[in-house]
């Protein structure tokens, strides 16, 4: 049972923009779940993932048929050739959706920069246009609140100064 404090704090707004993300998230978890052994990346397979970036298609495709073709090479068990042709099979039909998710995923950053920067550039315009009014000695609200803002404006300016990112 909630404490009386607890029962007086306002519950959370869920925004729209919220409410369309969680859509969104719960969208592609769902597309991850169709792709077949979708593996999570970790730090100790990258070098040998980048190693193997160099190796074209056609030469797989060219092993492939060399231990098909000779007899020792299929005993040694070292090599799958089922593996090797559905992992071809794998890159051939899933390049093209990662090439969509990467232009997605292009779209959806330009996005968030191009509409911030258009509310940036608005509050800029409505910065100036208060700091004029803030001249006006009837205005003391709008200075008071022009000088917080300018204070925090600069101290987002010295952070960005000492994390350059």
């Amino acid at each position: 049972m909630p404490t009386p404090i607890e029962s007086n704090l306002p519950s959370p707004t869920v925004t729209e923009q919220e409410q369309i993300a969680d859509e969104v998230r719960s969208a592609l978890d769902a597309i991850g779940a169709l792709i077949p052994k979708l593996e999570q990346p970790h730090p100790s397979k990258m070098r040998g993932l980048r190693a193997s970036r160099t190796v074209p298609k056609e030469s797989i495709a060219q092993l492939i048929a060399l231990v098909d073709q000779i007899e020792v090479l299929q005993r040694l068990g070292t090599f799958d050739v089922a593996e090797a042709r559905e992992t071809l099979q794998f890159i051939d039909a899933f390049r093209p959706i990662a090439d969509q998710l990467a232009a997605l995923l292009a779209a959806l950053n330009f996005t968030m920069e191009a509409r911030k920067a258009r509310v940036v550039a608005a509050g800029l315009r409505t910065y100036a246009v208060a700091k004029s009014l803030a001249r006006d000695d009837r205005s003391a609200d709008i200075h008071s609140a022009i000088e917080s803002l300018r204070s925090q404006m600069r101290q987002s300016r010295r952070r960005k100064r000492k994390n350059p990112t």
